[in-house]
Order: structure tokens, then C-alpha cells, then sequence
């Protein structure tokens, strides 16, 4: 059953951790760990945080490895689970920024990260409530970020919307909403976008236009020689294109 038990934290480290710490103790798929803060909230890349200076929806979903059977990756389900609930509860214009996360009106609203520990998923996703400010006050943000409450019209309750999400999730899990349902909501299709393919320390950079995805849920970009290249891996920026 999704969501299962509800573990919650007011301050915690991050909420990734706090899962595999449930894993150990004997908790299994459906369990949600939850926070009202993360002091050390993590991206996908190495040295990637989640900024959450402002009111956020912190969680991590475990779920067992055989209960998804999508032909795309976790991660892109997780997103098309997000647009779902905030285009339609909140009619937040929202698009999926390859490959985690999600943005409204161009700016950062939601972050993915799914992590695997033998036969489970852990799925970590922070949702803004409120924009996060630049940390200190002065800094600035890697990405303009967006909050849930400039569309919401009233400051929705982080317990509420974590169990709203995880039934959409669940739905998404049991009938795998087509890969189209996906693409037609990918930021930048047609855009000319930069691409760091690979994974740390061994990523290199592309520019390309944005095809879409292909059927295993890849990034397709067609180069400035012609030839069509395939991204498994990958970081996009298009910042000025989006």
C-alpha cells in the first residue's frame, strides 16, 4: 500500500538517509520519511544540494524494485507524478527539465532522486511551498526557483500533499502512463540546448536541438553535424531557451 507507514521529522539530515535507516529497522515498501527541514538534502550529481530555504515538501517513498515496471526510468514516472498533482490541483504550468526535475513557468519547483538499496527504490522528492531565497540572503541560486504557493490559494499542508502525491504515484505504478504523456511536457523540445553527457568525473559537453525522448526514456538531440545522439546520462541546460 502507498503510502504505508509515515515516518516524520521535524529536522533531519536528509530524508534519503532516515529511509535507509527505516530499511534497517524492517520497513518496507510504502514507508514514507518525511521532514520539515533537511540540513544536508542532496541532488543527483555530486556536490548537488537541495536548497530548501523556504518552505518545502521533504520526502523519500521506499518502494520495492518489482513494483515498477515502466520501460522508462523512476525518475521521469516520479515527474509525470508531480505535473499531474499540480496541474491539477493547483493549475500549475508546469515541464519536466530532464532528467529530475520539475519546473513551473521556467523556474524550479520540484527535484528528484532516486536511489537504489538492494531490492528497493529510494525515491527522494522536495517540493518548494515557498521559493527558496539565496542562502545568506546575498547568494544567488543556481536556478530561479518557484514555489507552490504563488498559485495555491491556500498555504498547502505538507502531510496532505505528500499523501496526494503518493496516491498519484501509485496510480502512475499501476497502469504506466504512456511515454508521449512525458514528452509532450518535456521543457525545450525544438530548443538548442547544452548537454554534459556521462557521469562524474568522465562528462563531456554537447549542443544540440532537443528532439525528445526516445522510447526507453533517453534523451534524443540532433548534433550540428546531422547525427542524432542519444543521452542515457546527462545534465540540460536550457536556462535561455526554456
Amino acid at each position: 500500500m502507498i503510502p504505508g507507514p509515515f515516518l516524520y521529522r521535524e529536522e533531519t539530515e536528509s530524508t534519503m538517509d532516515d529511509a535507509r535507516a527505516a530499511l534497517e529497522a524492517g520497513r518496507g515498501h510504502g514507508t514514507v520519511c518525511s521532514a520539515g527541514r533537511q540540513r544536508r538534502g542532496r541532488g543527483r550529481l555530486p556536490g548537488r544540494r537541495w536548497e530548501n530555504g523556504g518552505a518545502a515538501v521533504l520526502f523519500t517513498l521506499i518502494l520495492r524494485r518489482d513494483s515498477v515496471s515502466s520501460a522508462y526510468p523512476l525518475t521521469q514516472l516520479l515527474a509525470l507524478a508531480l505535473c499531474r498533482r499540480l496541474e491539477g490541483a493547483y493549475g500549475v504550468p508546469v515541464r519536466i527539465k530532464w532528467p529530475n526535475d520539475v519546473l513551473a513557468d521556467s523556474r524550479k519547483i520540484a527535484g528528484i532522486l532516486v536511489e537504489t538499496e538492494g531490492e528497493f527504490y529510494l525515491a527522494g522528492i522536495g517540493l518548494n511551498v515557498d521559493a527558496p531565497a539565496p542562502a545568506g540572503g546575498g547568494g544567488v541560486l543556481r536556478r530561479p526557483a518557484a514555489g507552490l504557493a504563488e498559485w495555491a490559494a491556500r498555504p498547502p499542508r505538507p502531510p496532505r500533499e505528500i499523501h496526494a502525491l503518493c496516491e498519484e504515484i501509485r496510480r502512475c505504478l499501476h497502469a504506466p502512463p504512456p511515454l508521449a504523456e512525458i514528452s509532450r511536457r518535456l521543457a525545450g523540445i525544438g530548443s538548442e540546448v547544452n548537454l554534459m553527457t556521462g557521469c562524474p568525473p568522465s562528462m563531456r559537453r554537447i549542443t544540440g536541438i532537443l528532439l525528445g525522448l526516445a522510447e526507453d526514456g533517453a534523451l534524443r538531440v540532433t548534433l550540428p553535424n546531422g547525427e542524432i545522439q542519444t543521452v542515457h546520462s546527462g545534465e540540460i541546460d536550457y536556462a535561455e531557451n526554456s
